[in-house]
């Protein structure tokens, strides 16, 4: 079965891998492009890091060059994994959501502490709420932004034209 795969990059290409490692005919088309921000890192070094986002991880670890070996807390394994491959070394990862992650730095950090977020533009609340109604002082740092992309790509829209075709045909 083709497939189109239109998340954004590179998470795209794992998915792109997954489906075709279970037979299917991945096409890559994302629809969202990841633009870093030019927005500097906020200063002093904060406690630990929060990183709620993989599009976050290898950004943040290129503008906090020294700061990598900063606690980080991540959502999930994927976003663990992003902050590990990015070079970030002291790395623990929650539950897949923010509530657990709050719950995670919470149990580990004590109030008062300084949190470092690096995010997206567009972002939900948690942990960042949950955390400062909890007495930590959270900097939330807009590291990127999620574009639309103009057009889909000329093999995308060729493969579906075919299918409308293929399916006028039966």
């Amino acid at each position: 079965m083709r497939v189109l795969v239109s998340r954004a990059r590179p998470r795209a290409d794992a998915t792109a891998r997954l489906l075709a490692g279970r037979g299917h005919l991945p096409l890559v088309a994302p629809v969202l492009v990841v633009v870093p921000t030019d927005a500097p890192p906020p200063p002093g070094s904060p406690d630990a890091i929060l990183l709620t986002s993989q599009n976050a991880a290898p950004i943040a670890a290129a503008r906090l060059a020294g700061r990598v070996a900063c606690p980080v807390f991540a959502v999930g394994r994927a976003s663990a994994e992003a902050a590990r491959a990015a070079g970030f070394a002291d790395v623990t990862a929650s539950e897949t959501d923010g509530h657990a992650l709050a719950r995670l730095v919470a149990g580990q950090l004590a109030a008062g502490a300084t949190l470092l977020h690096p995010c997206g533009r567009d972002r939900r609340l948690e942990p960042a709420k949950s955390l400062q109604e909890a007495g930590f002082t959270v900097l939330q740092w807009e590291t990127y932004r999620a574009e639309a992309v103009a057009a889909l790509p000329r093999d995308a829209l060729l493969a579906a034209i075919e299918e409308v075709e293929q399916e006028r045909r039966t």
